[in-house]
């Protein structure tokens, strides 16, 4: 499939709109349920806080998200669909960075001016 320079920005400020949609919304539910990401223990005289099993694992939760529109968009060029995604909900940084980096790739050869 060919992937043209205005595909090419079109997928830069989907994934940049994902990205700050995901972190807005990681903001607003640690305002609203912070229950969720942090529990408070009693002990004799004295408590402390601690993380939770969700807000340990939160980031990984919310990275489902560009995981799979980026599944969905690989599966549409016809790429890796499998590999990148996991990446993505391991770390979103290097996850992006190799679809860019195939999305690129993808661009250059269809456009040998590049």
């Amino acid at each position: 499939m060919n992937i043209g320079p205005e595909r090419f920005e079109r997928y830069i400020l989907k994934y940049f709109l994902i990205v700050v949609g995901v972190i807005i919304l990681r903001m607003l539910l640690q305002e609203a349920f912070p229950g969720w990401f942090m529990t408070t223990v009693g002990g004799e005289g004295s408590t402390h806080t601690m993380t939770s099993f969700f807000g340990l694992y939160q980031k990984n939760f919310f990275n489902l998200v560009p995981a799979a529109v980026m599944a969905a968009d690989l599966q549409n060029t016809g790429k890796n669909r499998v590999i990148i995604p996991l990446l993505t909900m391991i770390s979103l940084t290097a996850g992006l960075f190799f679809f860019s980096v195939l999305i690129f790739e993808n661009l250059a050869d269809d456009h040998e001016k590049i």
